[in-house]
């Protein structure tokens, strides 16, 4: 096994196919705690010996990946190396997506460094397919490049078009064209943030290729997933291995995201471009400002699979006023979840004067609501009375805030029919209105 120098920044993400898997065979986000040994951690166990891959605090993102909540794993130039043993898949085409990020610092290297690969045969020297390979220029630019074994030394490479610090989807594909023999072929392409190909036909041309002249003895199926430590501050993230493109990693690609509100409620709109395997969409609010968790306010369905856009929506119905954050949780078939970024609204704007509108309905049986604002910020107190002069509710008795809209129920179902007055006190002023509850 070859070993590799030092390493910069980049983001990368890869997919893969296999013949007789069902959905994906590897989904990893390195959810574990963060300062943790990879090795040891879910499937992973070390192959080579060397300094640990370490678990870092927060995870990388590409608009429309699927979902990456976790943290992230850090390589360095130990030469460790980690595998994740799945077991023998035969298969037609395989994709491996995942995302990278490099350095800027490290030392450039014009010999490609290996730092994920494919294992056939586990345990066996000279079984590795499908490398991926990296090398950086004197100005600290980056190529990218493949192999399609150990053994050939055809390497096929990008020229140095790629940046440090910058985030990248890679997309790398073995394909068997002969589950006992030779001429196997590996393809790579490489995209940038935010463009996600729904399928291989609208991804182009391979921006780099690797084929075995026949030489050597191709892979009878594809084993396990290893990262090699060789380069210094690469960051890797979202690891997903499937059965098709579709599967690896495109559950959903979301388009946009906005909430309007209105005086007591809040109507969301988005659209998908692509949707593979989408059971639907949680719809989660939280209170900004306070230290509410998110809780879910609603569901909506998906598409399942569609290659089309898709537009969606949602309204949230009487929302008590306030500032509000809304965020979409996207769900695959399988369970499997993708969150998009979250939008904050404020409900309840009206004008900032003293009012108090009439109740509604009006007469009513059993409740009724009863609308108010204030002019500046200060503690506002909403009563009814009844026609001798008693309090028989208070309604609202705290700080409002200018300009925000309140709605308060006022139900009478335990009081006698009759005529009752709504009392709005602040600042030393006083508005009020007639009601008239009919039993």
């Amino acid at each position: 096994m070859r070993k590799f120098g030092s390493i910069f920044f980049v983001s990368i993400a890869l997919y893969w196919s296999s013949g007789v898997l069902n959905g994906q065979t590897l989904n990893e986000n390195f959810d574990y705690p963060a300062g943790t040994n990879l090795d040891g951690e879910g499937a992973w166990l070390e192959n080579n010996t060397g300094d640990t891959i370490k678990v870092e605090s927060g995870s990388l993102t590409y608009t429309g990946y699927a979902s990456v909540t976790g943290n992230k794993a850090r390589l360095n130039a130990s030469g460790q190396s980690v595998i994740n043993v799945f077991g023998a898949q035969l298969a037609t085409s395989t994709y491996l997506s995942f995302l990278v990020n490099v350095n800027s610092t490290g030392t450039s290297t014009s010999v490609g460094k290996e730092f994920i690969q494919f294992w056939y045969d586990i345990g066996r020297s000279n079984t590795l397919f499908c490398r991926v390979l990296i090398k950086k220029d004197e100005s600290g630019n980056l190529a990218f490049g493949v192999e399609m074994n150990a053994l050939s030394s055809i390497e096929g490479y990008t020229g140095y078009s790629y940046s440090t610090g910058t985030t990248y989807l890679f997309v790398v594909k073995y394909e068997f064209n002969s589950l006992s023999g030779t001429d196997d072929l590996v393809k790579l392409w490489i995209f940038s943030d935010p463009t996600l190909p729904a399928s291989e036909g609208e991804a182009g041309t391979p921006v780099a290729t690797s084929e075995d002249p026949g030489t050597n003895t191709d892979a009878i199926s594809l084993d396990g997933l290893e990262i090699l430590s060789n380069l210094s501050d690469l960051y890797i993230d979202g690891i997903r291995v499937a059965n098709s493109w579709s599967d690896a990693p495109l559950p959903v690609q979301l388009t946009n995201f906005a909430a309007t509100s209105s005086r007591f409620g809040v109507d969301l709109q988005w659209s998908t471009a692509t949707e593979i395997n989408n059971y639907g969409f949680d719809i989660e609010r939280r209170s900004v400002g306070s230290e509410d968790s998110w809780s879910t306010v609603g569901f909506v369905q998906g598409a399942g699979t569609s290659t089309s856009a898709r537009d969606y929506s949602y309204t949230d119905s009487n929302v008590e006023p306030g500032r509000y954050a809304y965020r979409i949780k996207q769900i695959d078939m399988s369970g499997a979840f993708t969150y998009y970024s979250a939008a904050e609204v404020e409900v309840g704007l009206g004008p900032k004067e003293l009012a108090l509108e009439p109740n509604y309905p009006n007469p009513f049986n059993p409740s009724t609501n009863i609308t108010f604002t204030v002019p500046v910020d200060g503690r506002a107190a909403l009563k009814v009375y009844n026609m001798l002069g008693q309090e028989v509710a208070i309604l609202f008795d705290e700080e409002a805030v200018a300009g925000r809209v309140y709605q308060k129920t006022f139900d009478a179902s335990s009081l006698p029919t009759g005529v009752y007055v709504s009392r709005l006190e602040f600042g030393g002023q006083s508005v009020m209105r007639k009601m008239l509850f009919v039993k």
